[in-house]
């Protein structure tokens, strides 16, 4: 039986009261981050009440609502001006981080700024250059660098730092039977010959800046030249939608790799999962999970914000545009060392590379195991087994104890049931079985009926 290594601490259970409609997010200013909690319906006024309060509370005073700033992030690029607009208009996400300041600390960039339009959630943040995005001009209009002073090219240039600490999240605590149920079928179907993706979905913690793990979802994906690549990607949209009515969104991915892969990471799995993070201010993991003579070995980690911002900026090039560019002095200084190609210069330690090693955008978080409310014990979709009704069957025969929505407390379950009797009818099922309460009367026979057939 797969077992992840243990790194343990006590089992945490969390209830199903825990996933109420109600939003945490995070605001930073120079006094420090403060988890504020909000309704889903509150305004960004009442978002700036709230956080003076949190911080009262804890005795640090801040000046009152009126004379401070909130930003939509916390680079603190772009003023909120409409305090009057709703968190839920603008999607806010649990957990999204606001930047804070007193109005006198704004900079006469950041006011130039104070009149731009809202616009909805998330917005990419730039990177930490100043330069004009100028790779969509033709070459005729690009500016002539060899005619640019020290002072224009020095604004132009792009620079990525070595992030030592995590900026969006902490660590993560995963749910133990979610995960050896990715771990056994990685080791003891496939034996590690294929690499495999699981797409993490979860909520930030109420307890620390650390994510919670509730799910892992496998999609349908092939592996091309030793590459992953997903496949249908109606399935994953289906499966998010589900899950978001139990309060619960994309937090991460999870790769295992093939027993005879030698490096930590490959910049395709750094973009991968890139583009699967909602927006570069979201809590996000990536858990890399290894075959080693002494057992597997699981690795968490936060994609670095500059790395997120070059992907953002379409500046991580393709494998195909690699294999056709020459080695750098780098790469053939540093042999078997992945490397991270870029579509423009970067600066870097005092010099301009075309590319970094991966694990200069890969930034440690920790790693530990919870029980959540809910159970993974129904077969997994997109597997070489698909879930049948005998499946169905079998698994409300082996709980028969339990009332019928504490039996449907699978993530995997509902899915199934998702593709057979409708997403909308598992959505209509949805509170009840978060709170325990009855399932309607039809609804079971539904499932009866499906179970038996």
């Amino acid at each position: 039986v797969f077992t992840f290594p243990q790194r343990t601490t006590e089992s945490e259970k969390v209830a199903p009261h825990q996933m109420a409609s109600e939003l945490i997010v995070r605001v930073r200013c120079k006094e420090g981050t403060k988890r504020v909690n909000i309704a889903l319906d509150s305004t960004y006024a009442d978002l700036l009440s709230a956080t003076v309060s949190t911080f009262a509370a804890d005795g640090v005073p801040l000046p009152p609502p009126e004379s401070l700033a909130l930003f939509r992030d916390h680079t603190r690029h772009e003023r909120i001006t409409d305090l009057g607009r709703t968190l839920a208009a603008d999607r806010v996400t649990r957990g999204h981080m606001f930047g804070l300041c007193v109005e006198g600390e704004l900079s006469s960039k950041q006011l130039s700024k104070q009149a731009a339009p809202s616009k909805p959630f998330p917005n990419p943040v730039p990177v930490r250059s100043t330069r004009e995005d100028d790779s969509a001009l033709p070459s005729s209009q690009k500016p002539n660098r060899r005619n640019m002073t020290l002072s224009e090219l020095l604004k132009m240039r792009i620079e990525v730092h070595n992030q030592k600490d995590p900026e969006n999240v902490a660590g993560v605590k995963i749910d133990l039977q979610a995960g050896q149920a990715f771990g056994n079928y990685v080791q003891n179907q496939t034996a590690y010959s294929v690499p495999r993706i699981g797409i993490l979905f979860g909520r930030p913690s109420d307890e620390d800046d650390s994510v919670e793990v509730h799910a892992i979802f496998e999609p349908a994906q092939s592996c091309v030249d030793g590459k992953l690549v997903l496949l249908n990607e109606s399935e994953l949209e289906r499966f998010t939608h589900l899950v978001s009515a139990f309060k619960l969104s994309c937090v991460g991915v999870i790769i295992s790799h093939t027993s005879d892969c030698k490096v930590e990471a490959t910049a395709h799995e750094l973009s991968l999962a890139a583009s699967r993070q909602p927006s570069p201010s979201s809590p996000f993991a990536l858990l890399l999970l290894h075959a080693t003579p002494e057992g597997p070995k699981v690795e968490a980690y936060e994609l670095s914000q500059d790395f997120v911002r070059l992907y953002e900026r379409k500046l991580i090039i393709t494998d195909e545009e690699v294999a056709k560019r020459p080695i750098s002095k780098w790469e053939k200084r540093e042999k078997g060392v992945q490397f991270v190609q870029f579509a423009d210069e970067i600066y870097f330690d005092l010099d301009y590379r075309w590319s970094l090693p991966v694990e200069c955008f890969l930034v440690p978080i920790s790693l530990v195991f919870i029980k959540t409310a809910f159970e993974t014990r129904f077969p997994i979709e997109n597997r070489v087994l698909h879930p049948t009704p005998t499946d169905l069957r079998e698994h409300l025969e082996a709980f028969n104890d339990r009332s019928f929505a504490s039996r449907l407390r699978d993530y995997h379950l509902l899915f199934y049931l998702s593709s057979t009797i409708g997403l909308e009818t598992v959505l209509e099922m949805s509170e009840r079985i978060l709170q325990d309460g009855p399932i309607e009367e039809g609804h079971q026979l539904l499932i009866n009926m499906l179970a038996e057939s």
